[in-house]
């Protein structure tokens, strides 16, 4: 834990950019090869992750906060790499796209829950789609060449693309039920009489 090197919780470990990265419960330990004052890149192993203070297993808590109070915390998305995060695109119904419903929706560079994860996707946002496979009980949505996002229990809504004969056929649609309202109406002048109005409502009565 952090104790046995010398640490405790809100110690600063590392600086980038101004910005303190500090020390928190979950560290299994640091290593103990970096001193004040290394330089580190990106790759560089600064710890490894552990499961002290309150968790319930081993993980990476990365967190960023506007102040020293603990929940007093900001998106941390725009302090990451952007290599992490595929990005998302304008609403186009000329394309197809998917919707995101989730936070957190793993991008991976193939069909399958058991390959390497890319990055996410971000929550209610647009990206496109080029192809669909099924695969695991999954339906899975080709991002780029490699990189693929599975869909379950909602947690995607898509729009296939609308093309000039959806649109012509949407369009031949509306006008049948135009033309059945019309008929109804008609059908209604014909055998009924209006009483009196009251507001927008009609008080109808049936012709004898």
């Amino acid at each position: 834990t952090a104790s046995e090197i010398g640490l405790k919780k809100g110690d600063v470990i590392l600086k980038i950019d101004n910005i303190e990265i500090k020390n928190t419960t979950h560290f299994k330990y640091l290593l103990y090869k970096h001193q004040v004052g290394d330089k580190v890149k990106k790759g560089d192993i600064i710890g490894y992750m552990g499961s002290t203070g309150n968790a319930n297993g081993a993980h990476l808590h990365f967190q960023v906060n506007k102040s020293t109070t603990w929940n007093d915390t900001i998106d941390p998305t725009p302090y990451l790499d952007s290599d992490f995060l595929v990005n998302p695109v304008n609403k186009d119904r000329s394309v197809n796209q998917i919707y995101v419903n989730v936070s957190d929706l793993r991008v991976r560079d193939t069909y399958s829950l058991n390959s390497n994860i890319l990055g996410i996707l971000k929550e209610n946002s647009y990206y496109n789609y080029y192809d669909v496979k099924e695969n695991e009980g999954y339906t899975w949505y080709k991002l780029s060449s490699n990189e693929w996002v599975g869909n379950k229990d909602n947690y995607l809504t898509v729009y296939p693309k609308i093309t000039i004969e959806d649109l012509e056929a949407e369009n031949e649609l509306l006008k049948k039920e135009i033309n059945i309202l019309k008929e109804e109406i008609a059908s209604i002048k014909s055998n009924y009489k209006v009483i009196f109005k009251i507001g927008k409502y009609y008080l109808i009565k049936e012709k004898k």
